[in-house]
């Protein structure tokens, strides 16, 4: 490349010079004189003591190619040369440039535009002068807090045992939900135990201590399943321990588990004519109870179904007046024998006699505590039987609206809803 910088000023005297010296140019340089500029040679005349300050000094540079001696021509072209090429540089440079400035009006988190200088003041007049700082955390402040207010306000929480901190809270827990004390019989809860069967039923009764009489997460409402042969249904826990010390023999720890829904067996009779006689004790549905569910339930539970002392009804007095003296006939003795699985009195499920007489209560005197929270057809809309003799003829049992209600012994349209003991 050739390469000029002149002075634009400077530029006709320069071709004057060119022209006259172009055959043979001698410059005088600190007093020397030099031979003739030849192809190749460079020229400095920065500092030549003939050219006058303004016109030549710091001003020419020429390069000249190899090929080349200086002459005008040579001078014209390398001077055209070097302007186009920074005309072309300039140009180059113009092209990446707005032929004309966009302004922005209003602030643009993208844009590489300038912005009107009242958009960018008016943003500034919402800021503050300096920062104000909270000296302690405040409500509703907008304010960053100072490092020693945060401190003061949470700086010593490593220092607190939050072990104790969490066993004093779920104590006050503890003390709302179980005021005094309450014993497990006392709460409710709907919780699901799972599936209990005979791979399990060892772990089910030690968790939640069935059988020492230690209960533990385990109340009124709890329920389970049981895949047995004949009810294969889901058993609620009715109480706990309701029974214990009860019955002709003394009865041990346990939990009083009764179906959730209904129960099973839908038009299952007490007797195949309606009878009363013999009590509940000779009826086809103790039969029933002792003869098709309990080895069903024996299969899962093993000896962890319970046997139980029952006092039940043996005889009837066809002569003596009901408790409703429209009927006559009245349970009048009992029997102290035994069964795994027995039909609710009406005391369990109301808490008092309603139909039956005094010798239909037995060892089943208490109301199970699971209905002092819900109805018995919470769960369900079925009238079951009860073992309380009404009359002659006729048993009671719990309607579908929960109701107590009686019905002739051969009736059906009612489900079986017995009490197993588990421990």
């Amino acid at each position: 490349m050739k390469e000029v910088i002149v002075s634009p000023g400077g530029m006709k005297k320069l071709r004057e010079d060119v022209e006259q010296h172009r055959a043979d140019m001698a410059i005088v340089a600190n007093g020397n004189t030099h031979a003739a500029i030849g192809a190749g040679q460079f020229v400095d005349v920065k500092s030549h003591p003939t050219l006058a300050d303004g016109v030549y000094r710091n001003k020419l540079t020429i390069a000249i190619e190899a090929d080349a001696a200086l002459s005008t021509e040579n001078m014209e072209r390398m001077s055209s040369g070097a302007l186009n090429a920074l005309k072309a540089e300039v140009e180059a440079v113009l092209d990446t440039k707005q032929d004309a400035l966009t302004i922005d009006s209003a602030l643009n988190s993208t844009s590489t535009n300038p912005v009107q200088n009242s958009v960018i003041k008016s943003a500034l007049d919402t800021k503050q002068d300096a920062l104000t700082f909270d000296n302690a955390p405040t409500s509703g402040s907008n304010n960053p807090v100072k490092s020693g207010g945060i401190y003061s306000k949470i700086g010593n929480v490593g220092d607190v045992d939050l072990q104790s901190q969490i066993t004093s809270l779920s104590n006050k827990v503890s003390n709302v939900i179980n005021p005094g004390g309450l014993s497990n019989n006392e709460r409710y809860l709907a919780g699901n135990l799972g599936t209990v069967n005979a791979s399990n039923i060892e772990d089910f009764v030690s968790s939640y201590g069935l059988s020492t009489g230690n209960f533990k997460d385990i109340y009124p409402g709890c329920y389970i399943q049981i895949p047995d042969s004949v009810a294969n249904t889901t058993w609620m826990v009715g109480g706990l321990d309701i029974k214990h010390n009860s019955g002709g023999t003394a009865m041990g720890h346990g939990a009083e588990f009764i179906p959730r829904n209904a129960g099973f067996a839908y038009g299952t009779k007490m007797n195949d004519v309606d009878t009363t006689e013999g009590g509940y004790n000779s009826s086809a549905m103790k039969s029933y109870l002792d003869s098709t569910l309990t080895p069903a339930l024996q299969t899962v539970l093993g000896s962890h179904l319970l046997q139980q002392s029952v006092v039940i009804t043996k005889s009837v007095d066809t002569t003596k007046e009901a408790m409703y003296s429209a009927f006559s006939g009245m349970a009048s003795d009992w029997a102290v024998t035994y069964a795994y699985a027995v039909l609710m009195s009406e005391v369990e499920v109301y808490g008092s006699m309603i139909w039956g007489g005094p010798f239909d209560i037995g060892e089943a005197r208490t109301k199970l505590p699971v209905f002092n929270f819900i109805s018995p057809v919470e769960f369900d809309r079925g009238a079951f039987w009860l073992r309380a003799v009404v009359s002659n003829t006729a048993f009671a049992f719990c309607g579908n609206i929960g109701q107590a209600s009686y019905a002739g012994a051969s009736s059906g349209g009612l489900y079986v809803r017995p009490l197993i003991r588990i421990g």
